[in-house]
């Protein structure tokens, strides 16, 4: 019998439905500075926008996926008055729903020929062990990923006190993450850097871990 995902979904078009447009996080200015050229950018559990909505205004194509329903409404409403022809939101639980179904439909007219950039920010210490280790294993099939960006809490964080309260999340290991993008996907890990100081927000500063992988 397959194990049912939880993904609190309720808890996130709650959070979502509150929500306003925000400016970009610091892990999205930071991944700006890699980018060479336009790129097409898959930004998995893209919450309100604000990173993909950023990635677009640099001139890259970006579809932003996310499992409540609520916000990739919101987005694109939003994104229906802009000038940025080159962004669009999709509803995707990873884990559930496949990565290559979602965005197949996506793909002809909308990215460029060419690589594909996964940007993952806080959302794998959002999903269960079960739908992280699904994600792999579809990035590891998709050959046209050539570069995945992941940002997340790991195992210091817990303990901390959280500005957003309680809800669904873990403290994921780094060194475990690297070992499946290596052995299942064939990603090498091309910088890692695990501490505090870089994902502030108010009286909470996390302790994260961000990891760049390329094959």
């Amino acid at each position: 019998m397959t194990k049912q995902i939880n993904y609190d979904q309720d808890y996130w078009n709650r959070f979502y439905a509150k929500q306003i447009g925000l400016s970009p996080s610091q892990f999205a200015a930071l991944i700006a500075t890699e980018f060479d050229g336009r790129c097409n950018i898959l930004d998995v559990g893209c919450g309100n926008g604000r990173d993909a909505d950023f990635f677009a205004s640099l001139g890259h194509n970006v579809l932003g996926l996310d499992g409540s329903q609520i916000v990739v409404a919101a987005n694109q409403l939003r994104i229906n008055d802009t000038p940025h022809k080159n962004i669009s939101y999709s509803t995707c639980r990873v884990g559930l729903d496949t990565l290559t179904d979602v965005t197949s439909s996506q793909v002809d007219g909308f990215f460029d020929d060419g690589d594909l950039v996964i940007y993952s920010r806080f959302f794998l210490h959002a999903i269960p062990p079960e739908a992280e280790m699904k994600m792999i294993e579809e990035l590891a099939k998709m050959a046209n990923v050539k570069k995945v960006y992941f940002e997340y809490r790991c195992g210091d964080d817990e303990g901390e006190p959280k500005f957003f309260g309680e809800h669904y999340r873990r403290f994921v290991r780094p060194s475990q993450v690297s070992k499946a993008m290596q052995k299942i996907g064939s990603f090498s890990l091309g910088y890692e850097y695990i501490g505090r100081g870089v994902a502030k927000y108010r009286s909470e500063d996390a302790h994260v871990c961000r990891q760049f992988f390329e094959r």
